[in-house]
């Protein structure tokens, strides 16, 4: 499942993008939950508590005295030490653009948001994660890993655990049910399900 959050204080902003990823992850058919917060220090205040998210749009301007998108993303892959997450920013001006190289965003996007650029994004996030491609995504705790689907000898589930069996005789273990493994990422490759 995909976890994205959005992270906007303007309400009609991040209601009008919610609504529009959950088109685009329909037409997509990408299992997702999406979760909306209107300040910085809401959105930090789950990720200290553990939350991970796949994909985050971050707005960048907040009210004065309140943590701005650029601190929030520095307290992403500093603090929080997350270098997995991908951030996608999101601003009424440009000017952010070149302050945000260090903390490598997926990308930057000025508002008012277009549905097709949102949708270019999230494909080409989708592609780059291996949702759209041959890889089978999972995570162990909080890490997100990736397996080539063309290494994958067979799955098998035990326990509550999917056991992966590489072709060179490795096996890795994660939680999460065999069924749902195979209709959100593998039911469109060349795998069956008995």
């Amino acid at each position: 499942m995909l976890m994205v959050a959005i992270c906007d204080d303007e309400v009609p902003i991040g209601a009008e993008l919610e609504s529009t990823l959950i088109d685009i992850f329909g037409k997509l058919n990408v299992k997702h939950k999406i979760d909306v917060y209107c300040t910085g220090e809401e959105l930090n205040r789950e990720l200290t508590a553990g939350e991970h998210y796949d994909l985050i749009f971050l707005d960048i301007e907040f009210a004065k005295g309140e943590l701005n998108g650029v601190e929030v993303g520095r307290l992403i892959r500093d603090a929080h030490k997350n270098y997995t997450s991908s951030i996608i920013f999101i601003s009424w001006v440009s000017m952010y653009a070149m302050q945000l190289f260090g903390i490598r965003p997926f990308n930057f996007l000025v508002k008012p948001l277009e549905p097709d650029i949102i949708e270019k994004n999230i494909r080409d996030y989708l592609e780059l994660a291996g949702f759209l491609s041959g890889e089978l995504v999972y995570k162990v705790g909080h890490e997100t890993c990736k397996a080539q689907l063309k290494d994958i000898a067979y799955l098998e589930n035990s326990r509550k655990q999917v056991i992966i069996n590489f072709k060179d005789g490795r096996t890795e273990f994660f939680y999460g049910s065999l069924k749902d493994v195979y209709h959100e990422q593998l039911a469109g490759f060349d795998f069956l399900y008995i």
